[in-house]
């Protein structure tokens, strides 16, 4: 596996009801799930800022959230051990303003680590599903007006779109499906697709 950089995203492929529940409404269909960014490294890991509801690992729920403060630092190696997607956006420029451009979503990230994690959103959308009609749903078909609370994938998404980068409209509700499609339009690259072991 290639070194990670900042700015590149993670999908902790976990098998929870909420990933089948996403898997089974929405195309296209993605094993991927929860989301975060890699920020940097230290100490043979990458740190790592995820916006967590509920651990996918442990199944924890952090109620605090949603009112505040949903961005968690920690490391990569909490998921050694589970099938994880590394994806790597397509930005372009020189080497230099790639990196520039990494630092400053990584930087963006950051300054909306203050806010609360949007589950009233992922209740209205699941609400309009039953209205929708019969599923599965296109990705597309989900809308999306951003409030000042994210989901897991939405605040790495935001902070990108904050970077200059749009990985997926902003009129489009970020789901896992929406990223799986923006992989295969060529704005992301997965690198990785495995069982991660941690820094070999």
């Amino acid at each position: 596996m290639e070194n990670l950089l900042p700015g590149d995203l993670y999908s902790i492929n976990i098998d929870t009801f909420w990933r089948r529940m996403s898997k089974l409404l929405v195309r296209p269909k993605t094993d991927m799930y929860h989301f975060g960014m890699i920020c940097g490294k230290s100490n043979r890991d990458y740190v790592i800022l995820e916006s967590l509801f509920q651990d996918p690992v442990t199944g924890e729920t952090h109620w605090e959230n949603i009112l505040r403060n949903s961005v968690m630092s920690g490391h990569l190696s909490k998921y050694a051990g589970y099938e994880i997607t590394l994806l790597r956006p397509a930005i372009t420029g020189t080497l230099n303003e790639q990196q520039r451009k990494r630092e400053l979503a990584v930087s963006r990230l950051h300054a909306l680590s203050g806010a609360g994690y949007d589950l009233k959103g992922e209740v209205i959308e699941g609400l309009k599903g039953v209205v929708r009609g019969i599923p599965p749903w296109d990705y597309q078909e989900l809308k999306h007006q951003q409030g000042s609370k994210y989901t897991c994938l939405g605040i790495v998404v935001r902070a990108w779109a904050n970077a200059g980068f749009e990985i997926i409209a902003p009129s489009v509700y970020p789901t896992p499906s929406a990223i799986e499609q923006a992989a295969r339009e060529g704005k992301l690259t997965v690198i990785f697709q495995g069982i991660y072991q941690g820094i070999e």
